[in-house]
């Protein structure tokens, strides 16, 4: 059974593959250059799917950690954030931050639906 999308939390936006490897349950770890707001560990957000037309809410998951990455640490954990450490666009520098945000849960929302005004985290109150 999907979640109900008329439950008005917040999303996270998530590029095509990602979104998908997500979903499946590969990728464990989502990455980003911002922490995820204290506010919304362990709380449920939505997964919105960008990049293949219309944005769709595919997902809705909890986070139970936010944890900064330096280079070994973020090496460990390819197997989790399935992010190769020379891929173009999130190639490791080390000048800019690279948080993971660790899956706790995960439910589907099948079929996706368009997400329409559904507000990121970082602009929505907790």
């Amino acid at each position: 059974m999907s979640p109900d999308v008329g439950i008005k939390n917040p999303a996270i936006y998530v590029k095509g593959d990602w979104a998908d490897l997500l979903v499946s349950g590969h990728k464990t770890i989502e990455t980003r250059t911002r922490p995820l707001p204290k506010a919304w560990l362990n709380r449920p957000l939505w997964i919105i799917k960008t990049g293949d037309g219309l944005s769709k809410v595919v997902a809705m998951v909890v986070f139970s950690e936010c944890k900064k990455y330096d280079l070994e640490s973020w090496e460990a954990d390819e197997g989790k954030h399935l992010v190769p450490i020379d891929e173009s666009g999130y190639v490791w520098t080390g000048k800019t931050p690279k948080y993971g945000w660790v899956v706790k849960g995960l439910v589907p929302v099948n079929p996706p639906v368009v997400a329409v005004g559904r507000p990121d985290i970082h602009h929505s109150p907790a």
